[in-house]
């Protein structure tokens, strides 16, 4: 070494790291057997790690498996869940128009009311009127249909939200 200082520090530095080996009764040099059974046990211990990582490398693809099934079902619960505020929407929207038939038909009937009472006395007029109150009776029952329908439908989805 160049440096004195440099080796003097080092120089210090082995004879403290020699007295510790002295304090605690280790020998600074091994003989010819002690070397071969220490490099024994070494090559068994990297035996043992190379079988204890074959054991863990189905393990290991397993889990990198279950990641990616479990990654798919993310994203199929996203999807799923997408697909349900979309219906949602279209189910909300469908409701609304039930909403504006059940109003239009009710109207409807009120009109024909004003309009029978307004022809009374006139038999033609009653009679032709016979044939657009069966078409209106049967809007009426099968907008009452439909909301019975809408009804069961969104009974059973509030049991599938709760779920």
């Amino acid at each position: 070494m160049k440096d004195l200082e440099l080796a003097n520090a080092v120089r210090e530095k082995v004879r403290t790291i020699v007295q510790t080996f002295e304090v605690h009764g280790l020998p600074l040099e091994l003989d010819r057997a002690e070397r071969e059974a220490l490099r024994n046990r070494v090559a068994a211990l990297e035996r043992q790690l190379d079988v204890e990582r074959r054991s863990h490398e189905p393990l290991d693809m397993r889990v990198t498996e279950l990641a990616a099934e479990l990654e798919r079902d993310r994203l199929l619960r996203l999807n799923t869940l997408a697909q349900v505020g979309k219906l949602s929407a279209q189910l909300d929207h469908a409701k609304a128009t039930q909403e504006q038939l059940f109003a239009a038909s009710r109207q409807c009937i009120l009109s024909l009311r004003v309009l029978r009472e307004q022809l009374k006395g006139m038999p033609f007029a009653a009679q032709s009127l016979t044939p657009l109150v069966h078409d209106v009776k049967g809007v009426v029952d099968l907008i009452q249909e439909l909301r019975s329908v809408s009804s069961i439908r969104s009974a059973a989805e509030d049991d599938l939200v709760t779920r």
